[in-house]
């Protein structure tokens, strides 16, 4: 994902096709999370808590789905360019992927000591 999203940030993004390629790319990778990030959550969370886990965080992401097109929107008409637009989805993506490789690292400590 932050491979494809940081071409689109070079010249070849600005080629509408080598820019739909790599759109198919990212929808193909990038779209494919659903279903398995559902799962990840659930798996988580502590057993007595998978209903609250999964809940808060199908309403983060819906809060996410609905603020994020029109914010984006508003990035590219303040900068005239979609270079911002893709950097900052590029960073959210690495801090996504921080984040949970932290609570990876977290939990086999857990399981570690156990």
């Amino acid at each position: 994902m932050i491979a494809g999203l940081t071409l689109l940030m070079t010249p070849v993004g600005s080629s509408p096709v080598a820019a739909c390629a790599v759109f198919v790319w990212l929808g193909f990778f990038g779209l494919g999370w659903y279903g398995p990030w559902v799962a990840y959550v659930t798996e988580s969370a502590p057993p007595d808590k998978t209903g609250f886990a999964l809940g808060l965080a199908m309403s983060v992401n819906q809060v996410a789905i609905v603020v994020m097109p029109p914010a984006l929107g508003l990035l590219e008409d303040g900068t005239g360019s979609f270079t911002p637009v893709w950097g900052l989805l590029s960073l959210l993506t690495a801090v996504a992927l921080m984040l949970t490789a932290r609570g990876e690292r977290r939990v086999a400590r857990q399981s570690e000591k156990l």
